[in-house]
């Protein structure tokens, strides 16, 4: 009672002043008194900061929901939906913003609907960025970063009893379905996949079979059947490296292309050592390279992104690169760094020049 007391007496001054207000400027009373409503209302609908942190700490997908009609109001107001902003925040006609959307702009509600990654990829055709790109490789970005599905409209049962569509679920796509270690060796691998739907509201898995890099650098280096290999070109100084041969030793790393046509034409059996025992760091290396680039595809599209839920793929895919990042550390230790091959290529270099100076010299050597 104190307190509703206290309340009372701080108030009683704008009271006075309201009073006073409407007996010589009815109209500006009226009008502000109007405005008052209008904020009351923004105040309600928009929900405050302590909402929103209610909304995150008991359930992140209700608190992301909120942003995703908010963001469906201002879509609405700004596409001539709604008389003004202030009523975009209730029902209109017994439907929510985003339903009405929906209902009377399909294309609008497209945008803000589906597979946040998958629909960024597609629109700034990022599968062009790649040689010999496709859908599939797509695919397999979003299986190694992750992705936000925004769904299609669904009945939210807690506390709906109409029974009417009136939410959009948030879907986490984890990311790292496929890991470095899986690109190097190969094998039978599970992927995303969209069907075909350009949304890719419900994404599924599939199985693909890949080669790993660890056994193109191989079959590369030593041929196959009647093939010879890079090294049996440089060893014999017979034949010409093929494109896929010429694009392959010039995108090895640190110049380990330089180090292969060296040690063959020394010694084509050290050279094939050589590979067999450096192919795991060699494939380690070049296929971090590649995944570093998917990753920032990914940053790249989605910084262009107005989705509500942008932010929260940005923390997905940074996840996902820094599981990629331990997985390279750890493979690294295992499969040794581009230093201790260098050092591995010099010792077994001087070693084959050693051998072939002595052999040079036993055959040349005048006989008694």
């Amino acid at each position: 009672m104190v307190q509703l007391l206290r309340a009372v007496a701080a108030n009683a001054k704008g009271y006075a002043f309201q009073l006073a207000l409407d007996n010589v400027f009815p109209d500006g009373a009226k009008w502000i008194e109007s405005f008052q409503k209008k904020i009351q209302e923004l105040n309600q609908h928009l929900g405050n900061s302590c909402q929103l942190a209610q909304g995150f700490v008991n359930d992140l997908t209700s608190g992301m929901d909120l942003k995703n009609k908010t963001d469906a109001s201002l879509m609405g107001s700004a596409n001539g939906l709604f008389e003004d902003f202030f009523s975009t925040k209730q029902e209109t006609g017994g439907k929510t913003p985003i339903k009405e959307i929906r209902d009377q702009s399909p294309e609008v509600y497209k945008r803000m609907t589906g597979n946040i990654l998958w629909k960024t990829m597609k629109q700034n055709y990022a599968s062009s960025w790649f040689t010999y790109g496709d859908t599939e490789l797509l695919e397999t970005i979003m299986s190694m970063t992750g992705s936000i599905v925004v769904g299609d409209m669904v009945n939210d049962k807690t506390g709906n009893s109409s029974g009417e569509e009136n939410t959009n679920p948030i879907i986490t796509l984890p990311g790292g379905l496929i890991t470095l270690k899986d690109l190097i060796q190969g094998g039978n691998l599970e992927i995303y996949t969209c069907n075909g739907d350009d949304q890719c509201y419900s994404p599924t898995t599939k199985r693909v079979t890949i080669k790993g890099m660890r056994t193109k650098i191989v079959d590369l280096l030593h041929g196959g059947g009647t093939t010879p290999g890079v090294i049996y070109k440089y060893a014999t100084n017979s034949g010409v490296l093929s494109e896929t041969e010429k694009a392959f030793t010039t995108s090895m790393p640190s110049g380990m292309g330089a180090i292969i046509r060296n040690l063959s034409i020394v010694s084509y059996d050290s050279a094939v050592l050589f590979a067999n025992d450096s192919a795991d760091a060699i494939s380690l290396v070049m296929m971090k390279k590649v995944v570093d680039d998917f990753f920032r595809v990914a940053l790249a599209v989605i910084s262009s992104s107005d989705s509500a839920n942008k932010k929260q793929l940005l923390d997905e895919i940074n996840i996902s690169k820094s599981k990629f990042d331990s997985d390279y550390s750890a493979l690294r230790g295992e499969y040794g760094d581009l230093s201790k091959i260098i050092d591995r290529y010099r010792s077994i270099l001087e070693i084959s020049r050693k051998q072939k100076y002595a052999l040079s010299t036993l055959t040349s050597a005048p006989k008694p």
